[in-house]
Formats: C-alpha cells, sequence, structure tokens
C-alpha cells in the first residue's frame, strides 16, 4: 500500500531556496518522523527518490500506465512538492490506495478521478477546491475529519463499504446517500445537510412526505416548485449548488430558510397567489447577482435581519417590522424622476438610478441614505442646505466623482462617504459638527477648507485645521480611521 501525501509550506514544511520549491520536508521513517533535504517527487519511508515530480504530474494528471518502482510493498510512499503548475483535475494512478491529510487542501481542483483500489481519504484532503461532483470506488473504507469541506458537493454517494467515519465526514455535502451499518453517536448526519434524500424527478425531498425540499437536481435554468412543498431547507438554490434563474414557489410553501438563494443568478422570483409564506430566514436572498427587486408575500410575518442584503428594492406591505429594511437597500420606494425616496414626502433620497453625470440633489432632500450612489458613475454633485445628513457610504466608490459643493446647514458626513473617489477639494461648512472615520480616505484629496476651525477632534486630539493641505492628509492618513466631533 502506498499512501499519497502533498505537503504545504503553510502546514510546516521548511523551504528555502530562491524557485520556491520544497528542498526540505518531513517524511515518515517507520513509526518516527525525520526532516530531510528533498527535491519535489515521490519518495519512500527511507528518503529514496521513486519517481520525480515532473514524471509523475503533469497538469494535476498521472499516468496510471507509468513504471513506477518502489523499493518495499509495505512502505507508504508520499508526494513532495509545494509549487504546482496551474491546474483543475487530478486523476489517480491504480497504485494509490491511501490519500493523506491536507494532500489537495486549496489545489484549484475541479474534477477528481479515484483509484478503484483506493482504502482512505485522510482529515481535509480536498478541503477549499471546486468539485462540485465525485465518485467513490466500493473499495473505501474510511473518510476522515471533513474530507471535503468548503467545495460544492451538491450529491454523494457513500460506499456501503465505508466502516470508518471522522467527524463531519460529509460536512459542506448538500445531500449524502449513505446506507452503511455505522450511527453517528452526535446524530447530526456527519455535517450533511440532508442524508439519505428521497428522490423524484429532479427534486430531492427530507423524505417520501416530499413536504420538505432539500436539494434541486435538475438542469433547467427554470425552476417550478412542486405545490405540496412547506419548507425549501437551506442552501437548497444557494450558488454553491444551483445556477437557476428563474424560480416559482407555490402557495403552499410557508417557511425559506437560510441561504436558499444566496448569491445565486435569480433574474425572477414569483410566488403564487394566496402564499402561505410566513417566515424568511438568514440571507435567504442576500447577494443575487442579477435580480434589483422583490415583492414577498403580506403573508409573512417573520424576516431575518440580512434576509435581503445587498437588494436594491425590496416590496412588502405586511406586519413584520425591521430598522435595516432586513439588509435591502430601500423598501417600497417612491420614484420621481431620476431618484428614489423612502416615501412621497421625498425628504430621505435612496438611490439615484439616472444617467446624468453632473447632478443636484433635490432641495426636499433632507437625508442621503447610506450608498445612496454606491459605486454610481456620476462626475459632480451638489448637495443643497436642506440636506442635514449624509449617510454611510453614500457617495463611496464614485469613481469618477471630482467635484462635490457642500452647502450650509448640513451637520454630518457619514463613515466612508466619500471614500474612493477622485475629488480633489472639499470645503467644510461651518454648520457640519460630526465626520465619520474614513470620509475622505482612499481619494487624491490634496485640499479641505474648514470654514468653522475650533473644537474639532478626532481619537481624543485637538485638531489644527488652519492649513488645507495639512488637513486634507488628516483625511487621507493621519486621522482617517477616526470619527471627527466639533464641541
Amino acid at each position: 500500500e502506498y499512501t499519497l501525501t502533498i505537503q504545504y509550506k503553510n502546514l510546516g514544511v521548511d523551504q528555502a531556496d530562491d524557485m520556491g520549491k520544497v528542498v526540505s520536508a518531513t517524511i515518515v521513517v517507520g513509526q518516527n518522523e525525520g526532516t530531510v533535504a528533498l527535491a519535489p517527487g515521490l519518495y519512500d519511508a527511507d528518503g529514496n527518490l521513486l519517481a520525480s515530480y515532473d514524471t509523475l504530474v503533469s497538469t494535476y494528471n498521472f499516468d496510471p500506465t507509468a513504471n513506477y518502482t518502489y523499493s518495499s510493498a509495505d512502505s507508504p510512499a508520499k508526494i513532495i512538492n509545494n509549487n504546482y503548475p496551474t491546474a483543475t483535475k487530478m486523476v489517480f494512478p491504480e497504485t494509490i490506495t491511501r490519500i493523506g491529510n491536507y494532500s489537495f487542501k486549496s489545489s484549484n481542483l475541479s474534477s477528481v478521478e479515484f483509484s478503484n483500489n483506493l482504502l482512505s481519504i485522510g482529515d481535509f484532503a480536498f478541503d477549499s477546491n471546486y468539485l462540485t461532483s465525485i465518485e467513490l470506488p466500493d473499495t473505501l473504507t474510511a473518510l476522515g475529519d471533513m474530507p471535503f469541506v468548503n467545495n460544492n458537493l451538491l450529491f454523494v454517494d457513500i460506499p456501503d463499504s465505508v466502516t470508518s467515519l471522522g467527524e463531519l465526514a460529509f460536512l459542506d455535502m448538500l445531500l449524502v446517500n449513505y446506507r452503511g451499518d455505522l450511527i453517528d453517536p452526535d446524530n447530526d448526519d456527519w455535517g450533511a445537510y440532508t442524508l439519505n434524500p428521497y428522490v423524484e424527478g429532479d427534486f430531492a425531498y427530507e423524505d417520501n412526505t416530499k413536504t420538505i425540499l432539500a436539494g434541486y437536481l435538475g438542469s433547467s435554468d427554470d425552476v417550478i416548485i412542486p405545490s405540496g412543498v412547506t419548507t425549501i431547507k437551506d442552501f437548497v438554490f444557494n450558488n454553491s449548488y444551483s445556477k437557476i434563474k428563474s424560480v416559482y414557489i407555490p402557495a403552499s410553501v410557508q417557511v425559506i430558510m437560510a441561504c436558499v438563494f444566496y448569491g445565486s443568478n435569480l433574474e425572477s422570483v414569483t410566488f403564487e397567489d394566496n402564499s402561505q409564506l410566513t417566515t424568511i430566514g438568514n440571507s435567504a436572498f442576500s447577494y443575487l447577482k442579477k435580480l434589483d427587486s422583490i415583492t414577498i408575500p403580506n403573508s409573512v410575518t417573520s424576516i431575518s435581519s440580512s434576509s435581503f442584503t445587498d437588494l436594491r428594492y425590496l416590496y412588502y406591505e405586511g406586519i413584520a417590522t425591521s430598522n435595516n429594511n432586513w439588509g435591502a437597500k430601500c423598501l417600497n420606494p417612491y420614484f420621481d424622476g431620476d431618484y428614489a425616496y423612502s416615501d412621497n414626502t421625498k425628504t430621505v433620497l435612496i438611490d439615484y438610478f439616472g444617467n446624468d453625470k453632473n447632478i443636484v440633489i433635490p432641495n426636499t432632500v433632507t437625508t442621503i441614505s447610506d450608498k445612496a450612489f454606491y459605486k454610481s458613475d456620476i462626475e459632480s454633485v451638489t448637495i443643497p442646505g436642506s440636506v442635514k445628513t449624509i449617510g454611510n457610504n453614500a457617495f463611496y466608490n464614485c469613481k469618477s466623482l471630482d467635484s462635490i459643493v457642500l452647502n450650509e446647514g448640513l451637520e454630518t458626513i457619514g463613515i466612508s462617504a466619500f471614500s474612493a473617489t477622485e475629488i480633489t477639494s472639499v470645503t467644510i461648512p461651518e454648520t457640519v459638527s460630526f465626520i465619520g472615520e474614513r470620509a475622505f480616505s482612499s481619494n487624491t484629496l490634496t485640499s479641505a477648507i474648514f470654514i468653522d476651525l475650533d473644537g474639532w477632534r478626532a481619537n481624543n486630539q485637538a485638531l489644527v485645521l488652519t492649513d488645507p493641505a495639512v488637513n486634507a492628509n488628516y483625511f487621507k492618513s493621519t486621522y482617517r480611521a477616526y470619527n471627527w466631533t466639533k464641541s
């Protein structure tokens, strides 16, 4: 039997040459550990080179027909190298029967083909790769702790031959089929989201009642969830496991659990009329890549605080309440011209979607909300005296913004409000009494003029603000990480 193990610098392997390759690595010698000087390659337990790295592997593809010779049949062998070429596939020769701990952690793999003689896979062996499917041989008897954690495995069949499972052996596997004799002492299914699901058509369920949807196995971009489903489990359509673009949710669904559509490519969400939906879990619709707005049924009574993080517009008129719109930028916006407001008073500006590069904020506005112009391509902005508050990140990362005009009446400039812009100068009105940390950092600011020089403090220090160039440096460097206050 031979054990294949890849060792890395960040796992304690010593290395010291200008090419960045491993020149010294710990190997097993009998039952003891020793350190010897090694070039990348496959070695026996005595440190004898069996095959050079270049002859063993080319873009991670082992040649099963290669004529490898080993010094003894029972010596463990290791491949030692931590300067791999960029590759995505690994094909194991039939001579490899064991894959050691951490062997292919963070190795950029999206495909593996295992030896038909494979007996065991060690702890974290394939941690942090891009695997979406694997086929394990019937010879396999042992899986270590979290061997496939941080991958995107949708459905994994575990052979009945497996008689040893490490802690959380199935962690990050959405659906796992395992009919072996082992019983999990902690009763948590070894970390699988659903163990032994019931599969019918394109859908996997918690059991044969088909009320709890556990996974989607189809290839269509457009999904109609079967009527009769009452709960959609965690992660079912998460971007790690699904690439759907539209979903129709029947009236029978009452609960959408955590991260169900997190980070997905959804372009459309439709709820059937007379929906019975009551609960939306944490991050269920967060960080959608292509969807600006969602309308949810008014039957919903429980929404987690971050259910809609990064969503632009959320439409909902039910009884659930939130002080942050459950992470959405705007709840039930009122539109007028190129702007979106919190309501028809048009005092709280929450979004700009126009094409003009040079804008003047309407004089009805008293508050510019957090991220109102986030990543906008505007070039200049004039903010009238009616505006009292500029929110956090209001103009953050406006890469073309090189001119701002602030008027008397403004009182608060939020955290990172004008960070990562191209402005070169700013005049701070006398009425301003608070400037959040990093409000003017990460930009080309060279001049900051204060109309009122007195009473300003940052980091418990009184500030002398007579020199505009020095002030600009304070904003960008010296005091950028502190809130500024004026007494």
